[in-house]
Order: structure tokens, then sequence, then C-alpha cells
């Protein structure tokens, strides 16, 4: 998926994690953006509080 998250600690089981993503993507068409994000476009980040 090319992702930093463990499918399997998130669903609790990496084969049925595998299963799950195998069912959602079977049909699908994997996009992969680069550049900035325009939804973050205007975004600032929370002042440190510490």
């Amino acid at each position: 998926m090319g992702t930093s998250v463990r499918w399997g600690e998130v669903f609790g089981d990496p084969t049925v994690a595998s299963a799950m993503i195998d069912r959602i993507v079977h049909h699908a068409d994997v996009l992969s953006l680069k550049g900035n994000s325009y939804r973050l476009k205007s975004h600032q980040p929370a002042a440190d509080t510490a």
C-alpha cells in the first residue's frame, strides 16, 4: 500500500487485514499523487503550548 500503517495491527490480524484490503481494491484504480496538498494549502500549524 505504500503507507507506514501496519494494517494487521489496525485490524488485529494480518490475514484479515490483507483480505479486507484485497476486497476493497480489487476493482479499484490506484492513484499515486505527488505534490503539495490543496486541502492543507491554507492550514496553519497549531501554536506550541509546551
